[in-house]
């Protein structure tokens, strides 16, 4: 489960999630030591200037350069974190991907937004999913703002809205509404 801290001192709230990387990297290292060991057993069983020998002698190093496409993905699932901040006019969306880290992204909504708690998965009883935030526009259309990138528990999700419901509150002209899959 990853690890999700919730706090505000009345004017912004603030999560920060980090990934449980214990799963990814298990995959991530059996994955490679069955590229190795085929590797070495091609090479060990097949004659040179062979097909097997040559597929076993770039097993290893192609196997790394097909990894590089999805390195992205790969840091997030091992050193991923997300922090985000939320203020009455706008979010703020900062990702890590262990010693890389993109540009703040800042989301700005008007006096209306609504949360939704997409469910993806059960784990251990305990739904996790992502929250999914709308606005609306000049025309009262509603669009879709951003979610967060991190799973987060749905006792969780309801702790981040309780939270944003109260410094909401604060402003009478602010309208807050949560809706779960």
């Amino acid at each position: 489960m990853n690890k999700i801290d919730i706090s505000t001192e009345g004017i912004c709230v603030y999560i920060s999630s980090k990934i449980d990387s214990r799963k990814s990297l298990k995959i991530f290292i059996r994955v490679a030591f069955l590229a190795l060991i085929t590797r070495i057993i091609l090479l060990s069983f097949s004659k040179e200037n062979s097909t097997a020998y040559y597929f076993g002698l770039f097993l290893f190093p192609s196997g790394i350069l097909m990894i590089l496409p999805m390195l992205r993905t790969l840091l997030w699932n091992l050193y991923g974190e997300e922090y985000i901040s939320f203020s009455t006019k706008s979010i703020a969306q900062q990702l890590s991907f262990g010693f890389f880290k993109p540009a703040l992204k800042t989301y700005e909504h008007n006096s209306r937004i609504k949360f939704q708690f997409e469910v993806i998965r059960e784990e251990e009883g305990v739904k996790v999913g992502f929250i999914h935030f709308y606005s609306f526009d000049k025309n009262n259309q509603p669009f879709h703002l951003f979610q967060t990138s991190a799973y987060i528990s749905e006792s969780d999700c309801r702790d981040i809205i309780s939270k944003l419901q109260l410094i909401f509150s604060l402003d009478k002209n602010l309208n807050v509404e949560y809706s779960a899959n």
